[in-house]
């Protein structure tokens, strides 16, 4: 009877030093993610840091060799593939918009079915910005297309190079239990695929018509959130992830104005690793609403990188970027509730 209870706090002490390390893993790959976007000359370079801490929030260990070369081989077909099919597309806009309608139709389908979330979100982004960048030069588009697939590179690497430096305990590796995700039936994938790709299509087509290259970075998010579990539930979601997103944004504005009284490259770094810790902690807790705090932290870095990586004046950038990620979110949210609304008035 002793043994066991000794055990007991044992495997709790285990437990929190994994949690400790995740939390520690999770910030410092943030950091790194962040150095390497600031200082690769890569189109798109703030993306990575984004797309990092969405692989270093799962649980478990790192990706296997294996897995790494197939996600990379992945990216590259899926990039391509957008390219060409873009390029002989424009000139049909009736064959263009329903071929993207289709994909990201089937990449929403495939991730409700068990598909990994992470090879979706680099589908999703090869399918929503070639084909916009396409439209206004496909030589551009060649470049993105390289950098794209060079950002993935970094991201793994990134990714590999945290969990070396800080591993999981292997008591914690063999004890943690495997969590699945629920099963749903093909009307439920269906029904929720055509929910998320009826809210990404309306805006697709309005930047599409409208060529509008530099409100990329609304698409791009709109992109993101719409992957996410919370998406397209009810308008009470909605707010939480209204108000994770204004939390985001102020504490974008907090950094930004640090930087302008105090301009480092060691002062960025330093705020991304304070911001990982505290979003990080509250993420990977058990706490209600901890996926918010991910959605927080991730419109911190897609700010703040894109803002560190632009040429344009940031002082003027600043403030617009912040409102209009946004504005983006609020679309989200009212067009997720108006699609829900609509099918659950349907299934009644």
């Amino acid at each position: 009877m002793s043994v066991e209870t000794a055990a007991i706090p044992q495997t709790q002490e285990a437990f929190a030093d994994a949690h400790t390390r995740h939390v520690l893993r999770y910030a410092l790959g943030a950091t790194i993610a962040m150095a390497a976007a600031t200082s690769i000359p890569l189109y798109l370079s703030y993306l990575i840091p984004v797309l990092t801490i969405a692989l270093l929030a799962r649980p478990g260990g790192p990706p296997s060799l294996r897995e790494g070369i197939g996600f990379v081989g992945t990216v590259v077909v899926a990039c391509y593939v957008a390219l060409v099919v873009t390029r002989y597309t424009l000139l049909f806009p009736a064959i263009f918009f329903l071929g993207f309608a289709v994909t990201i139709l089937w990449i929403f389908y495939a991730m409700s079915g068990g598909f990994s979330p992470f090879v979706a979100l680099w589908l999703m982004l090869a399918v929503t910005v070639l084909p916009l960048i396409a439209v206004q030069s496909p030589q551009i588009a060649s470049d993105v297309t390289r950098n794209l697939i060079s950002a993935a590179v970094w991201t793994l690497a990134v990714v590999w190079v945290a969990h070396a430096l800080v591993p999981d305990p292997a008591s914690a590796t063999e004890s943690a239990p495997k969590k699945t995700r629920p099963a749903l039936d093909v009307r439920r994938r269906a029904a929720l695929a055509l929910a998320q790709t009826a809210v990404v299509m309306p805006l697709f087509i309005a930047f599409h018509l409208l060529e509008g290259v530099d409100s990329l970075l609304a698409l791009i998010y709109v992109g993101i959130l719409a992957m996410q579990p919370q998406f397209a539930r009810d308008f009470k979601t909605g707010a939480a992830l209204i108000l994770a997103n204004v939390v985001g944004g102020f504490f974008t504005l907090i950094a930004y104005e640090l930087l302008v009284i105090a301009p480092s490259y060691l002062l960025l770094l330093l705020l991304t690793f304070l911001a990982g810790l505290g979003f990080g902690s509250r993420l990977l807790s058990s706490r209600k609403g901890a996926s918010l705090y991910g959605t927080a932290f991730s419109t911190w870095l897609l700010l703040v990188g894109s803002l560190t990586t632009s040429s344009d004046n940031a002082a003027t950038e600043v403030y617009s970027r912040v409102l209009l990620i946004l504005a983006a979110v609020v679309y989200v949210v009212i067009a997720s509730g108006l699609v829900s609304h609509f099918l659950k008035a349907r299934e009644a």
